[in-house]
C-alpha cells in the first residue's frame, strides 16, 4: 500500500502541524468542531438575549394607569409616533384633488336650448319666451333688445362661444361640499371622450362655480368692444340663463383616493436611544398616556424580534476569528503541537469565559462609561495558560477572548482592557518563580490595569470621578485575577499533571522522600542524577530549552534502579554482580530500569513531561558492553541480535529528552577519564554527541548542529570545572606552631 505524504500547504498537512499525534487527533477535530458550534451559539445567545428575555413585564403598565416602576430602555428602539403618522395621512388626504365627473348631456342640453333660441330671436318665429330654459325667464328687455339690435348676431355669437367654453371648462356647484374649497389647488375632472374616459388635473382657477359665472363672463368680455354698453350685459344675462352645472362633484372616487393616499404615507419611525434623554419612557407612579404606551409596545415588538442580519454578521465574524485563532495554533508560532489534553482545556476555559461573559453581562448594569470587561477576569485565564501551556498560546488565546467580547458587547474600550490585562497577566506570568510571586505579580498587574482604563477613559473625554471609579475598578480586577490564578493553579496542576514552573520547582528538591530514598539505597546513582541535572540544567539555559523541566527530569530518569541498585555500577564497589550473570539476564535487568522508572513515576504522579524524558533518555540504544561481551562469548556470531540488547524506549521527541540523554552519556563516561584535560574532555563529549547523532538517536527531536556545538561546550565547562587540579597543601612540621 503507497503512502500517501502531506504536504504542509495542504489542509491536512497544516492541521498536522497544529493538531496532537494521529492516534489523537480525530477526539481533536470532534473537541474543536464542538467547541466551535458551542461558542457560536452562546455569542448569538449573548447578542440576542435582549430581545428574548425583556426586563419589565409589559402587561404591569396599563393605558391611562400610574406605571407601577420606571421604565427605562435598556436598548435602542424603533418607535412609530402614530400621532405624528396620523398628522401626516391627514395632510396627504387633504392634499388630494376633488373629483368631479363631467356630464355631457348636461352640457348638450344647454347648447340646445341656446340654439333654439338663437332662431328664434334670429327668425322671429314662434314665441321667444318658449326657448327660456328651465324654470328661470330672461329679462323682458333681453329679448327686446336683441329683436331691435342690428348686432344681434355677433351678440349670439360671442354668446355661444362663452358658453360652450364655460361648458367645456367645466362649470361646478360647491353648495353643500365638506370640503375647504379655499385650501384646494387643484380637481380632477373626468371626462368621457369617445367613449373612453379620461382623468384630469385642472388648477382650481381654471374651474367655473356657478356662482362666479358672471364674473367669468365679464372678464372675458374686457377684451369685447361694442359701442352699445347694453350689449355686454345681455351677453352675460345670456350665459348665466343657459349654463348649466354639467361637474359633480364624486363624493366616493374622492374618499377612495384621500384612503390611497393615507395607505402610501410611510409611518413616521423615531430611533429611541438607550443612552440618551429619552431613554426614560416612563417614571414611577405617572399616567401612562397613549404615546407613552405605544413607546413601551414598540419596546415589546422589538424584543421578540431576533435580529437576522445581526445573527448572520456574527456568525460569519465569528468563523474568521476562530479560523484566524487555529492559524495562529500552529508549531510555527507556538513552537509546538498542542496535545489533547490542552486542546481540551483551552475549549473548556474559553466555554467559562463566554458563559461567565453572559451571565455578568445579565447581572451588572449596562452604563456607558463602564467598560464591560472591567468585571471579567480576563487576565485569570490568560496566567492559567500561560503557566500551565505556554505565553505564545496565552497570546494567541487571549486574542481570540477579547475579540469574542468584542463581538457580544460591541464595545471597543471594553475589547482593548480585556486584551491588554490579558496580555499583562501573560507578563506577570512568565516573570513569576514561586507561587507567592503571584501575589506580588498582582500589585503590578493592577498598576498595568489602572493605567490602561485611565488611558482609554481620558479618550473618551469621561470626568476626574468617572475616571478614578474606573482606575480603582481595574486596580481591583488586577489583584482579585492573581489571587484567582493563584486558587486554581493546584487544581489544573493536578488534574493535568502539568509541569508547570511551580511544580517543577517542587520536584526539584532534594529533600523530598524518594530522593532521600535514592540517596540511602543507590547513592551512586544519586551522585549521578545531580550531575546530569547539573549538566542538562546548563546545557538547555544556552540553548533556550525548558531547563527547570530538564533538572527534575535528571533527577528522576534513574528512579528505576532503587529495586535494585547493586545490578548498577555507579553503586557496585569492587564487587561486580554481572560477572556471575549471563549477558541476556544482565542487559534484562538493566533495561528493566527505564520501565519500572516509568511505573515509579506514575505511583509518583511526576507531570508527563517528566515521564516521557525517563522513557526516552535512552532511546532505542545497544547496550554495547553487554552485547560485545555476548558477541565475544558465542564466537562473533549472527546469532546474537542488537535488537535483544537494545532499549526498547523511544527516541528523544523534544530538546530536553534530548539533552537528558546526552548529559547521562557524558556523565557516566567522564568517570573513566585518567588524569582529564579540558582537551580530554572535549573530544570525549564530543564523540558521545557525534556516536548518539550518527545512531539515529537525535533524529526525531529538533536540536540543531548549533545546538549540539552549544551543549559541548556547556557539558566541557562543568565537567572540567568538576575536575580541576587543586593544590596540594604541603603537610605542617611537628613542633611548628
Amino acid at each position: 500500500m503507497k503512502k500517501t505524504v502531506l504536504d504542509n500547504k495542504s489542509p491536512e498537512g497544516f492541521l498536522k502541524r497544529i493538531l496532537p499525534a494521529k492516534k489523537n487527533m480525530r477526539f481533536s477535530f470532534i473537541i474543536i468542531g464542538i467547541s466551535f458550534v458551542v461558542a457560536n451559539l452562546i455569542i448569538i445567545f449573548a447578542t440576542q438575549s435582549d430581545n428574548l428575555f425583556l426586563r419589565y413585564n409589559i402587561g404591569d403598565f396599563k393605558l391611562y394607569e400610574p406605571a407601577p416602576s420606571t421604565f427605562v430602555l435598556d436598548r435602542d428602539i424603533l418607535w412609530t409616533d402614530e400621532d405624528a403618522t396620523q398628522k401626516e395621512r391627514e395632510k396627504a388626504a387633504a392634499g388630494e384633488p376633488l373629483v368631479f365627473r363631467m356630464n355631457d348631456d348636461v352640457s348638450a342640453n344647454s347648447l340646445k336650448d341656446f340654439t333654439d333660441f338663437e332662431k328664434r330671436i334670429l327668425g322671429h318665429s314662434g314665441n321667444v319666451l318658449d326657448a327660456q330654459a328651465g324654470s328661470k325667464r330672461l329679462d323682458d328687455g333681453v329679448t327686446d333688445y336683441l329683436q331691435s339690435s342690428p348686432y344681434a348676431d355677433l351678440i349670439l355669437e360671442n354668446t355661444r362661444q362663452l358658453l360652450l367654453e364655460a361648458l367645456q371648462t367645466g362649470i361646478v356647484d360647491l353648495t353643500g361640499i365638506e370640503a375647504n374649497w379655499n385650501s384646494i389647488n387643484n380637481i380632477e375632472i373626468i371626462k368621457q371622450v369617445d367613449k373612453r374616459q379620461i382623468i384630469e388635473l385642472e388648477p382650481i382657477n381654471n374651474i367655473i362655480r356657478i356662482q362666479d359665472l358672471p364674473q367669468w363672463v365679464d372678464e372675458k368680455l374686457t377684451t369685447v368692444s361694442y359701442d352699445d354698453h347694453r350689449a355686454k350685459q345681455v351677453i352675460r344675462a345670456l350665459v348665466t340663463h343657459f349654463a348649466r352645472v354639467n361637474g359633480f362633484y364624486d363624493k366616493t372616487q374622492t374618499e377612495l383616493n384621500r384612503k390611497s393616499a393615507m395607505e402610501k404615507v410611510k409611518p413616521v419611525e423615531k430611533w429611541l436611544k438607550k443612552d440618551s434623554i429619552d431613554a426614560t419612557i416612563v417614571e414611577q407612579g405617572k399616567i401612562v398616556t397613549k404615546e407613552i404606551y405605544s413607546k413601551i409596545k414598540a419596546y415589546w415588538q422589538h424584543a421578540v424580534k431576533l435580529n437576522v442580519n445581526s445573527i448572520a454578521g456574527t456568525v460569519f465574524l465569528f468563523i474568521i476569528i476562530f479560523a484566524f485563532t487555529i492559524f495562529l495554533l500552529n508549531k510555527n508560532f507556538i513552537k509546538r503541537v498542542l496535545k489533547s489534553q490542552e486542546i481540551l482545556l483551552l475549549v473548556i476555559l474559553g466555554m467559562i469565559y463566554l458563559v461567565l461573559s453572559v451571565g455578568l453581562m445579565h447581572v451588572f448594569p449596562d452604563d456607558k462609561w463602564f467598560p464591560f470587561s472591567l468585571i471579567l477576569p480576563t487576565a485569570v485565564f490568560s496566567i492559567l495558560i500561560t503557566l500551565v501551556i505556554s505565553a505564545e498560546v496565552s497570546i494567541v488565546y487571549s486574542l481570540f477572548l477579547s475579540l469574542s467580547l468584542l463581538l457580544m458587547k460591541s464595545d471597543i474600550a471594553g475589547f482593548a482592557f480585556a486584551l491588554f490585562s490579558a496580555v499583562g497577566g501573560i507578563a506577570v506570568a512568565v516573570r513569576t518563580k514561586e507561587r507567592i510571586d503571584l501575589v506580588k505579580a498582582g500589585l503590578f498587574l493592577s498598576f498595568i490595569n489602572s493605567a490602561v482604563i485611565g488611558a482609554l477613559a481620558f479618550l473618551n473625554n469621561a470626568v476626574l470621578p468617572d475616571i478614578l471609579t474606573l482606575m480603582a475598578w481595574a486596580a481591583g480586577n488586577g489583584f482579585l485575577c492573581a489571587i484567582l490564578s493563584l486558587g486554581f493553579l493546584p487544581i489544573l496542576e493536578h488534574r493535568l499533571n502539568t509541569p508547570t514552573r511551580f511544580r517543577l520547582m517542587e520536584l526539584s528538591n532534594i529533600n523530598l522522600p524518594i530522593i532521600k530514598r535514592m540517596l540511602v539505597l543507590a547513592p551512586g546513582t544519586y551522585n549521578h542524577s545531580v550531575n546530569v541535572a547539573n549538566l542538562a540544567e546548563s546545557a538547555c539555559e544556552e540553548i533556550g530549552a525548558n531547563a527547570l523541566l530538564a533538572r527534575v527530569a535528571a533527577y528522576y530518569h534513574d528512579i528505576g534502579k532503587l529495586d535494585q541498585p547493586e545490578y548498577f555500577i555507579e553503586n557496585q564497589n569492587s564487587y561486580n554482580i554481572h560477572d556471575e550473570l549471563k549477558p541476556s539476564l544482565s542487559v534484562a535487568v538493566i533495561k528493566s530500569h527505564v520501565k519500572l522508572g516509568v511505573e515509579k513515576a506514575k505511583e509518583l504522579n511526576l507531570p508527563q513531561a517528566v515521564i516521557d524524558i525517563i522513557t526516552q533518555h535512552h532511546g532505542k540504544a545497544v547496550i554495547s558492553y553487554f552485547y560485545n561481551r555476548a558477541l565475544k562469548e558465542n564466537g562473533n556470531t549472527k546469532k546474537v541480535s542488537s535488537s535483544e540488547y537494545s532499549y526498547p524506549g523511544v527516541k528523544p521527541q523534544t530538546k530536553e529528552a534530548a539533552v537528558v540523554m546526552l548529559a547521562d552519556g557524558v556523565e557516566a563516561a567522564s568517570r573513566t577519564l585518567k588524569k582529564p584535560t579540558v582537551a580530554k574532555i572535549e573530544k570525549l563529549i564530543w564523540g558521545i554527541i557525534v556516536d548518539k547523532f550518527n545512531s539515529g538517536e537525535l533524529s526525531e527531536c529538533t536540536l540543531t548542529f548549533s545546538d549540539l556545538d552549544t551543549i559541548k561546550k556547556a557539558f566541557v565547562q562543568i565537567i572540567a570545572g568538576a575536575f580541576h587540579q587543586r593544590i596540594e597543601y604541603p603537610k605542617i612540621k611537628e613542633g611548628i606552631k
